[in-house]
């Protein structure tokens, strides 16, 4: 149950997120965090949090970069 809150609610703020970045072209970093957490939520819900962990400690270097 708490994981389909977290996703409806990280879904509301994609949406929200893209909405924001058509019209002023900025996403705001408060909404980044939120889905972040939301994300870490979902993750230790389905017991796959320390493969998220490791999947962003590789990935965060590639995409920093760019």
């Amino acid at each position: 149950m708490l994981q389909c809150i977290a996703l409806n609610a990280a879904s509301f703020l994609l949406v929200f997120s893209a909405g924001t970045d058509i019209r002023s072209r900025k996403i705001y970093n408060s909404v980044s965090l939120c889905i972040f957490f939301l994300a870490i939520l979902v993750s230790y819900e389905r017991g796959d949090l320390i493969k998220e962990i490791i999947t962003v400690i590789f990935i965060f270097p590639f995409f920093y970069i760019l």
